[in-house]
């Protein structure tokens, strides 16, 4: 099995590749850089998930869809505050360091996961690339993240960060210039979606929780759609 209730392989590539590259930033010491590439990040892979359905992302969507940040997103600001001392607390500023690559990466993660399970599961009589519906769609989006504890799925990708510590620094000095590196983090996505992959459960109530604040189909209906579109 290599998707939920309505995203598919695809699409989960696409997430997990640019949430990779996003959970980088907190690595990277130098200051405001890391929400500056975040939101650059983001908009990447709207645009990406949009391209991949026919749709073209226009600036306006880009900016609904950005617009203020996921609740769960501390930024990188402890660790970026810390880097001056880090010769006195090396190990301290690492593992928080860690902890905000898991905070943005799962911020990233959790945004493009909906957008994806939207995009192929549009509400009826909504255009997705109408910027009021997309405003509205952001809405729904940060109400869904109040609702939900986001610790289990957060956990697991601070994880993947912290077992590939040594691959995650020198893909977050390929960061250093500014431009996402996608290809420079392809086996940090590949063990984000691994570890996605472990938490079915949540991410099939995360999904539920946002339809149900979308005013969407049942469960079961999604699931039907989902599977006939496959054997199609």
């Amino acid at each position: 099995m290599t998707h939920a209730r309505g995203i598919s392989p695809h699409s989960l590539r696409i997430v997990a590749s640019h949430s990779a590259v996003a959970g980088l930033c907190p690595l990277i010491p130098l200051p405001y850089v890391d929400d500056v590439l975040i939101r650059r990040i983001s908009r990447r892979m709207f645009q990406a998930l949009f391209a991949a359905h026919g749709l073209t992302l226009t600036q306006a969507g880009e900016k609904a869809l950005t617009a203020g940040r996921t609740g769960w997103l501390r930024g990188a600001a402890t660790s970026m505050a810390l880097f001056p001392i880090k010769k006195l607390m090396r190990k301290v500023v690492y593992l928080l360091a860690i902890k905000d690559c898991g905070d943005v990466a799962s911020a990233v993660f959790h945004d493009g996961w909906l957008i994806a399970h939207l995009l192929e599961h549009p509400p009826r009589g909504e255009t997705l690339t109408d910027p009021k519906v997309l405003r509205r769609v952001r809405k729904k989006m940060q109400q869904t993240y109040a609702d939900i504890d986001p610790a289990p799925l957060r956990r697991a990708l601070t994880g993947v960060f912290r077992a590939a510590k040594v691959g995650a620094e020198y893909a977050a000095q390929r960061l250093r210039g500014g431009e996402p590196d996608l290809a420079g983090a392809e086996a940090l996505g590949a063990r984000m979606r691994a570890a996605a992959m472990g938490q079915w459960r949540y991410i099939d109530a995360l999904e539920q929780r946002f339809r149900e604040r979308m005013g969407a189909g049942s469960h079961a209906q999604i699931k039907a759609s989902g599977e006939s579109s496959r054997a199609s």
